[in-house]
């Protein structure tokens, strides 16, 4: 999805907010655009930079820093913040801040994409301490399926869900537990916010098939201008 959309764009000059690793700045890279990220973990820069490096792109930027507060001195084609990152950032502040920036740094003809996914009642409102299967993957560190499951607990007047993911392999079961929280955002907080924040709401896509959003949407996929 992240292709078709920067490669239907007007320019080559991309953002991402929250960047990580490079997991979607580097294939972005082989489509030939030009990419600069910024993401709060040095070490997830120093590896989305050796990555890039590995794969013969020596002209991405991956820089150490906040993304409710920066300034480039330059301004993109395309800003994207992908995967939920959005979410990390509790508090309507840090989000009006974040929305500042992108403004600051977005072309007049510029896009910004931003990914959340749907919040679901019957997600959130679970029994304490029971763990749900949530994904699998291949661990190419240990060389062994692993397994996350996770628990939560949502604070509905705050609209912030507390997780704890417990990885597990066939060999040790929870071999590693990670706590974090995120923030749930509704269709109409969202589209408040950004509406205030001066941008124009140009798609709301509801899935990575880019089909519009409907009530059966599990993401909520902007696609807006200023």
């Amino acid at each position: 999805m992240w292709k078709f959309l920067c490669k239907n764009a007007n320019g080559n000059e991309v953002l991402e907010l929250a960047s990580g690793t490079g997991r979607v700045s580097i294939p972005l890279l082989k489509e030939g655009l030009n990419i600069t990220g910024i993401d709060l973990s040095k070490s997830f820069c120093d590896y989305a930079l050796k990555q890039s490096s590995n794969h013969g792109f020596d002209n991405a930027k991956f820089i150490h820093g906040n993304i409710t507060k920066f300034n480039l001195k330059k301004r993109f084609d395309i800003i994207i913040i992908a995967y939920n990152s959005l979410l990390h950032l509790l508090k309507n502040e840090q989000v009006e801040a974040c929305f500042k920036c992108v403004k600051n740094h977005l072309k007049a003809n510029g896009k910004f994409y931003i990914d959340i996914y749907m919040p679901s009642p019957l997600h959130y409102y679970r029994p304490e301490n029971l763990r749900y299967s949530t994904i699998e993957y291949f661990d190419s560190q240990i060389n062994e399926e692993v397994t996350i499951e996770e628990t939560n607990n949502y604070d509905p007047d705050k609209e912030i869900n507390q997780l704890t993911w417990y990885y597990s392999s066939k060999t040790k079961k929870d071999f590693l537990i990670s706590q974090f929280s995120t923030r749930m955002y509704w269709p109409d907080t969202m589209n408040r916010m950004l509406i205030e924040a001066g941008f124009e709401i140009l798609n709301l896509w509801g899935d990575y098939n880019l089909n519009l959003f409907t009530e059966e949407s599990t993401l909520q996929i902007y696609e807006l201008g200023i």
